[in-house]
């Protein structure tokens, strides 16, 4: 059976999800080089849709991901590329099945199961955002919260889609101001992020990531990872559309 320790820690508290509101982030490397616009849409009470506009690429991904109260972990993601001529093309899909603790993996016309080991799970290269989405529910915010780490394999013709990579931790260290923003600071790191350490701010009253700073990338596009909030507001679904509609044109530009 899967380690579930840490889920004492976490109570799903709907008045805390935010639906509708849409966080910007530019995704980079530490040095601020590479970078990628991010904007993420709480579209339900366990929705999240992602939009990422990349400076360097002619298209946008997009993912869009449902989360599991009882596990605090996406259970169904799925992604695609969003051509400027309105073309959706899929890329890769994933599904947890919380019952035989089974994640399935998709891409290229490949499927691959890996057996999780302990809840929370969280993908580091879908930006720790399942993680972020958890954060308001964290009963002790000001302690250690342990998670596992799951990682593409981005090796041609890897031995498996995904890899179990280990354990991360959320550390406390105190109260900082980030970027204007009143925050809990943390050290983030451990043998799931490469055995490396950084540092995350969560924004004190709304429990999001204000700024994530880790010597590790996620995607071998990147040499790091930085993942710094740059605003947020609110948009219904239709809004939401309309902003992706709107993203993407500007990439005939």
């Amino acid at each position: 059976m899967p380690d579930t320790s840490a889920l004492a820690q976490l109570r799903h508290q709907p008045e805390r999800q935010a639906v509708g509101a849409l966080d910007h982030y530019v995704k980079s490397n530490l040095d601020g080089s590479y970078p990628a616009r991010v904007a993420v849409y709480r579209a339900g009470p366990s929705e999240v849709e992602v939009l990422k506009l990349e400076a360097h690429g002619a298209d946008a991904a997009y993912v869009t991901a449902r989360l599991d109260w009882r596990v605090f972990s996406a259970t169904r993601a799925e992604s695609w590329v969003l051509t400027p001529d309105s073309r959706r093309r899929p890329m890769a899909g994933m599904e947890l099945d919380v019952d035989t603790h089974q994640m399935r993996a998709a891409w290229n016309q490949r499927h691959d199961t890996l057996v999780i080991p302990r809840y929370p799970i969280h993908i580091f290269n879908f930006d720790l955002i399942s993680l972020n989405m958890i954060l308001p529910h964290w009963l002790e915010p000001e302690g250690a919260l342990t998670f596992g780490v799951v990682q593409p394999d981005f090796a041609p013709n890897p031995p498996a889609l995904v890899r179990y990579e280990g354990t991360a931790t959320l550390r406390y260290l105190g109260r900082e101001t980030r970027y204007g923003q009143a925050c809990r600071a943390y050290t983030l790191g451990g043998e799931g992020l490469g055995g490396q350490t950084g540092r995350a701010w969560v924004n004190l009253a709304e429990g999001y990531f204000q700024d994530v700073e880790l010597p590790v990338p996620d995607n071998p596009d990147w040499n790091s990872f930085k993942f710094q909030w740059a605003g947020r507001e609110h948009r219904d679904p239709a809004g939401w559309q309309a902003y992706i509609a709107e993203a993407v044109q500007r990439l005939r530009a």
